[in-house]
């Protein structure tokens, strides 16, 4: 299945990172998507909850459930689309002399990618520019929140 992969060092601490991606409240903050079932806490592991999302021009929704949740280490989620995709992604923290490393690994089966215009390639590439600015992103906010309490 493809992969994507992208990485961001945040100057934030492992914990701080951890708490703030793992709460579902937190992610229209930094990601491109509408959450259902959102919940003000951090998700363990066999929660679930419903992401609508427009990824590389496509709508769809996703059910996402937490299968692994080793804090303030790793966060695995594994997915099923509307249309029938499959979706791992896994979030890897480390600590960096800047702070904490952050490593986003996105799994898809191809069905996931069925009835997109363009080739393959050009959708892979659209994915990766979306995930690399979703981190870009959730770098700023993190950083910028540096003295607001974790959420």
């Amino acid at each position: 299945m493809p992969r994507i992969r992208n990485s961001v060092v945040i100057e934030e601490s492992l914990e701080r990172v951890f708490s703030f991606i793992t709460n579902t409240a937190n992610c229209n903050k930094w990601y491109p998507c509408k959450l259902c079932g959102v919940t003000n806490q951090a998700l363990q592991r066999g929660d679930r909850f419903v992401e609508e999302f427009n990824l590389a021009g496509r709508q769809s929704t996703i059910l996402w459930t937490v299968r692994k949740c080793v804090p303030p280490y790793q966060w695995t989620l594994a997915g099923h689309s509307d249309s029938g995709g499959e979706a791992t992604i896994t979030y890897n923290l480390a600590l960096n002399p800047m702070g904490t490393l952050l490593q986003r690994t996105f799994i898809y089966s191809l069905a996931a990618l069925l009835g997109q215009k363009g080739s393959f390639f050009a959708v892979q590439d659209r994915l990766q520019a979306e995930y690399a600015e979703a981190l870009r992103k959730l770098k700023r906010v993190l950083e910028s929140e540096v003295s607001a309490p974790a959420v």
